[in-house]
């Protein structure tokens, strides 16, 4: 193709038509410009279909890991409803309120247990920042996303921390002197407990209880903002599909 338009070139010159040859010339300037113009539209389309496709599978790849925290938020939530239940009906048994019966085995065996929730995945969300959280194209759900994981997903963490240090710490040891803990399944207290071991026992509860019902109110206000997400991210996944 090269050749061809040189030998016009030549041809145009041997014949001495300076107009013609000019003429030529800036036609077949032209021409190459046209040429990488639609070059580089095509890389671009291919480009922005290649980002695409991407978008598409990272945003479906986070909104699997949204479902999957919803379900451990709810699990949880659900979890830390009964423990607090528990420790209410503990209270009243050290209390002298309940008489010991068969009927309280369940509630000793769950009122010292907590649920640890953290957001349970966030292999999408950090492929998302490898990628470049400016590759998405909706500006308000990319800004959702960040918020979600660096705000709410921090304050779950905080309360990961705290409610391990609690149960791991001085409320093992408080309750110890309460109940006998050797077998798990069957969890009983002891028949002589002085009254002021109860009584350290019922203030640190209600502390521990009190902190347990403002994590649920957390994990609740928390769940509500990732269903906010995943359905903001399912209706992107379906824009971006079309």
């Amino acid at each position: 193709m090269l050749k061809f338009f040189r030998r016009i070139r030549r041809k145009l010159l041997e014949e001495g038509n300076l107009r013609r040859y000019l003429a030529y010339a800036i036609g077949e300037t032209l021409l190459v410009m046209v040429g990488i113009l639609m070059a580089l539209q095509v890389n671009n389309w291919n480009q922005g279909k290649a980002n695409r496709t991407r978008e598409i599978q990272l945003l479906k790849e986070l909104k699997s890991d949204l479902i999957a925290c919803e379900s451990f938020l709810a699990l949880g939530i659900a979890h830390n409803d009964f423990s607090i239940k528990a420790k209410d009906i503990v209270i009243d048994f050290v209390e002298g309120k309940l008489p010991l019966n068969d009927t309280l085995q369940s509630y000793f065996n769950r009122f010292w247990q907590f649920n640890f929730t953290k957001l349970s995945n966030e292999t999408a969300y950090k492929s998302i920042e490898n990628w470049g959280f400016d590759n998405l194209s909706n500006d308000t759900l990319r800004q959702q996303i960040i918020t979600l994981y660096n705000f709410q997903g921090k304050l779950l963490e905080e309360m990961f921390e705290v409610e391990k240090r609690v149960s791991l710490g001085d409320y093992l040891t408080t309750i110890s002197v309460l109940m006998d803990f050797e077998d798990r399944n069957r969890i009983q207290p002891f028949g002589e407990i002085p009254d002021v071991k109860k009584q350290q026992y019922i203030n640190f509860e209600k502390l521990v209880r009190v902190n347990l019902q403002r994590n649920i109110i957390a994990r609740k206000r928390i769940a509500k903002e990732i269903e906010r997400v995943k359905v903001n991210v399912e209706k992107e996944i379906n824009r971006l599909e079309k």
